[in-house]
């Protein structure tokens, strides 16, 4: 039996696939008889995020450890993500993010997916019960936006497919649930839905997005989210803030790169995924 404890980490503000995963990845740990134990340390999640996992039986706050103490002695397991910083021992990463970098990471698996819990559940799905694949389903929905984005993987949209009808899924309810679209009623939480943070270059960027039906009054609050994210970086030290908005009617997405002295604008003619395509073309701007 291995003695040593393995804590599980999503990243930063995790959305439903970096909860799913963790939560699966705990279960089919402890199955191979490790002592495992996934861990949000973040002290706040998106309400849409813990709404929609719990829809689906998963208690997100359940795993929430805000103060967790981070022994150097444990090893870590980074899933949906490959870099954090202070820790000391990296034991394993699991993502499915295209990275140019190197990392550093005895085991490392990084491949071309829909969601990292495909990466966990597919061909594995012995481990699991019918309510876990039902969660792994969910993640692959939202973090494709109902298989419209360009992260998208057409074999794990069939696997998909075949585990809807074996466990009579109705795929129509996954479909409508992951598009997600965004709660517009708080401007802050229109402001920083789905936050994640990027070192571009030595440059400090930010990025947030929302899923919306666009229309004149949806444009309108673009303008004022852009005038806020504004006076953001400048009170706070970032170089970029990435804002992206997609079109969940006609799926595409535009991107406003915000920064202290303009805003361009860049137009998507499909839902693109920020990790596979937006984040590599900012790279390669600043680079340029």
């Amino acid at each position: 039996m291995n003695k040593d404890k393995y804590i599980i980490l999503g990243h930063e503000n995790p959305d439903v696939d970096s909860i799913v995963s963790g939560y699966l990845l705990e279960k089919y740990m402890i199955k191979l008889g490790f002592d495992a134990q996934f861990v949000i340390p973040d002290k706040v999640i998106e309400k849409n995020t813990l709404n929609l996992c719990f829809k689906y039986g998963l208690k997100a706050s359940n795993y929430q450890i805000v103060d967790f103490d981070f022994k150097d002695d444990y090893k870590y397991v980074l899933i949906d993500h490959s870099e954090r910083e202070g820790l000391k021992n990296i034991f394993a990463i699991v993502d499915h993010h295209p990275r140019d970098k190197m990392i550093k990471c005895k085991n490392y698996y990084n491949y071309v997916s829909s969601s990292t819990s495909c990466i966990i559940c597919k061909g594995r799905e012995e481990y699991f019960d019918k309510d876990d694949i039902k969660l792994c389903i969910l993640a692959a929905f939202v973090d494709t936006a109902s298989f419209n984005s360009t992260k998208s993987v057409v074999e794990d949209k069939e696997w998909i497919k075949d585990l809807c009808e074996k466990y009579s899924f109705d795929y129509n309810v996954f479909y409508e649930d992951g598009l997600c679209l965004t709660d517009l009623d708080n401007i802050d939480d229109v402001c920083f839905n789905g936050l994640k943070k990027y070192n571009v270059n030595e440059l400090i960027v930010y990025s947030s997005f929302i899923h919306i039906k666009y229309d004149k009054k949806t444009s309108l609050l673009i303008q004022e989210v852009i005038n806020i994210l504004k006076e953001y970086i400048k009170n706070n030290n970032i170089d970029i803030f990435l804002f992206i908005v997609h079109d969940m009617v006609n799926f595409k997405t535009r991107v406003y790169e915000i920064k202290r002295e303009c805003t361009e604008e860049y137009n998507y003619e499909r839902y693109t995924s920020r990790g596979g395509v937006i984040i590599p073309d900012l790279i390669r701007r600043v680079s340029s």
